[in-house]
């Protein structure tokens, strides 16, 4: 384990150097500069007083963490209502499995168990197709195994097919019930955890397509870069040749904390900061499955890099 940590802290400073590899350049050429013209032309004038970077840094401080934790906010929220999809996603399952009708019981063991599967692959299905959709990825090839091919097909030709899906299963849940397969009091439970499952797919479209205020990132920015340029003028007052070095670390901090911020506001962008809903849905999968007692079951996903997607 201690061998290991060096090489694990090594990885997360070149992946982070990595991340803000554009800025690093420039900060690279700007202090350089800098430097550069003060030594060459001897420039007095163009150092400033520290005064002026520390106010600017104690209230660039303040607004990248009034930033942060409102997109931390986001992150969690988005967090806790996916924690919701894997606890309702169990509780439908149970309620399928379990709740037939005395008459559904005395059908024979194959259409009992084909009836609760239908269902059960459908919802896993939408699990996967609600992750798709969030991310706005098209492949969904993926979810063509746990559907019948005509309804596959049907759902191809949706815009939103998580919605579609879950109208599928209440479509069905209502036929099951015309049909005698589960009374009218498990039916009602059953399609309250649909509902249930409409509102947090609700909740996540609504983190998906009301980005973090422009105004908050564009004056978080505004003032971390005025802070950035003036930096170097500042350190000239107490240091020359290793003003750059400390000039772009300091700059760097500020770079990390605010980009990383702004990532966490958006939970649903197949980046390193998501959700990760791939491997929440392989959970899931593997859970209901392992209710309708298969065994040929999935691995869980492990992470990769150190992240989970």
């Amino acid at each position: 384990m201690y061998t290991s940590l060096p090489n694990s802290i090594l990885k997360n400073v070149s992946g982070s150097l990595i991340y803000i590899k554009r800025e690093l350049v420039f900060l690279v050429l700007y202090t350089t500069t800098v430097l550069l013209v003060f030594k060459v032309l001897g420039l007095e004038e163009i150092r400033i007083d520290t005064s002026v970077t520390s106010i600017l840094g104690v209230g660039l401080s303040i607004i990248i963490g009034f930033s942060n934790n409102a997109n931390y906010d986001r992150w969690w929220e988005a967090r806790k209502i996916w924690g919701g999809i894997v606890n309702y996603s169990r509780s439908l399952a149970v309620q399928i499995i379990t709740y037939p009708s005395e008459e559904f019981r005395r059908v024979k063991e194959d259409k009992r168990k084909e009836w609760s599967k239908d269902i059960v692959y459908r919802h896993i299905a939408w699990i996967n197709a609600l992750r798709l959709h969030l991310r706005k990825q098209n492949s969904w090839q993926e979810i063509e195994p746990l559907l019948e091919p005509n309804e596959y097909l049907k759902i191809a030709n949706v815009v939103n097919k998580p919605t579609q899906l879950n109208l599928n299963q209440a479509k069905q849940l209502t036929e099951g019930f015309e049909q005698g397969l589960i009374d009218d009091f498990r039916h009602v439970a059953i399609m309250e955890v649909i509902t249930e499952l409409y509102n947090l797919q609700g909740k996540c479209e609504r983190i998906k397509n009301t980005p973090f205020p422009k105004q908050y990132d564009f004056f978080t920015q505004l003032s971390m870069w005025i802070f950035i340029l003036i930096l170097p003028f500042t350190l000239l007052n107490h240091m020359t040749v290793t003003m750059p070095v400390i000039s772009i670390l300091v700059s760097t901090v500020f770079i990390l904390l605010e980009k990383s911020g702004r990532a966490t506001g958006n939970p649903f962008e197949n980046v390193a900061q998501d959700i990760s809903m791939t491997a929440l849905c392989k959970t899931i999968e593997i859970d209901l499955r392992e209710m309708l007692a298969e065994t040929n079951l999935p691995e869980p996903l492990q992470p990769k890099d150190n992240i989970l997607m």
